[in-house]
């Protein structure tokens, strides 16, 4: 008991000195709300073959699975939240926008993978090109308490929801050159969608280590989601007369995400005990479990990872 006593009373000289992170405090009378928003940096990562190349050589045949990668682009997240007075729960709602897209072409004996292209019977092309857009659209909303370990160190366990949508448009560009014996260009293209959207529960973790009782910090934070998914996945080819729309239909299966953040934080006072400002700078991963619910000639269905990671820069108000 007296070990308690000794640590709430030392956590309080602290949280009034505004050298420990405002989420912390155990001030029976602190109420407030605050304000954050985000910088994000990410790229993201998801593993599809939209084409093959082959190269016949002497007694040798080379095939090429062809892949696009993203680059890195800039997002943003805000936030709102409350925080209780009633045994200092805090709240939090967050909504998270990011968009990339990613281009290539290629040239060569060129085998398209997609299915409407193969239902087409145009089974060779001279040259292609890919545009690939993604939206990630997200809503988070957490319910947690922090608890003081030591004088220096504390843990927020949390619970909430997660959801909203994420959607990928894959629109690709083909030129035949040889149709029934004739020497000319055909144009081609072919557009797909892989629409998700979904919602469910989610749970989380966060560390801080307040570094020789500074304003800085290490922080760290894991958060996972367990949701209910919905998928559309649509595949329309034009290419002359030729209108192709391959059904695939709609999947509703459960969709996992993982989450996790390491990095570094700075905490302060304004002029008032109840009113704070922090900075939080830290490295962010996400993984998607079977994002990407697509078909292609090569291996017929797919469930693949989405994966974003990249730079987090939070700045937060309370007060």
């Amino acid at each position: 008991m007296k070990k308690l006593v000794f640590l709430l009373s030392f956590s309080r000289a602290l949280f009034a000195d505004g050298l420990a992170n405002p989420s912390d405090r155990t001030l029976l009378d602190s109420r407030y709300v605050d304000l954050s928003a985000s910088f994000l940096y990410w790229h993201a990562a998801e593993s599809i073959d939209w084409a093959s190349t082959m190269t016949l050589e002497p007694q040798v045949e080379k095939l090429a699975y062809q892949t696009s990668g993203f680059g890195w682009d800039p997002g943003i997240r805000i936030g709102l939240g409350y925080n209780m007075r009633h045994d200092d729960w805090d709240s939090q709602v967050s909504y998270t926008w990011f968009q990339t897209q990613n281009a290539a072409q290629i040239s060569g004996d060129i085998t398209a993978a997609y299915l409407g292209s193969k239902v087409a019977l145009y089974n060779s092309y001279e040259s292609a090109s890919l545009k690939w857009a993604l939206a990630y659209n997200i809503l988070d909303f957490d319910l947690g308490r922090s608890f003081l370990v030591s004088c220096s160190f504390s843990l927020r366990p949390s619970l909430g929801l997660k959801g909203g949508w994420i959607d990928q448009t894959i629109r690709t560009f083909w030129v035949n050159p040889l149709v029934e014996g004739i020497r000319f260009s055909l144009t081609a293209h072919e557009d797909l969608k892989n629409n998700f959207s979904g919602g469910g529960p989610k749970f989380g973790l966060s560390a801080k280590w307040l570094l020789a009782h500074s304003h800085f910090s290490l922080l760290g934070q894991f958060s996972g989601a367990f949701m209910w998914g919905h998928w559309i996945f649509k595949d329309k080819f034009y290419g002359g007369l030729t209108h192709v729309s391959v059904q695939v239909g709609e999947r509703n299966l459960a969709a996992i995400q993982l989450q996790g953040l390491i990095g570094l934080g700075f905490d302060t006072n304004f002029n008032d005990d109840l009113s704070h400002f922090s900075l939080k700078i830290g490295y962010e991963i996400q993984d998607w479990f079977d994002q990407y619910q697509g078909f292609d000639n090569f291996s017929g269905g797919h469930s693949n990872d989405l994966i974003l990671q990249g730079l987090s820069c939070d700045l937060r108000v309370d007060f």
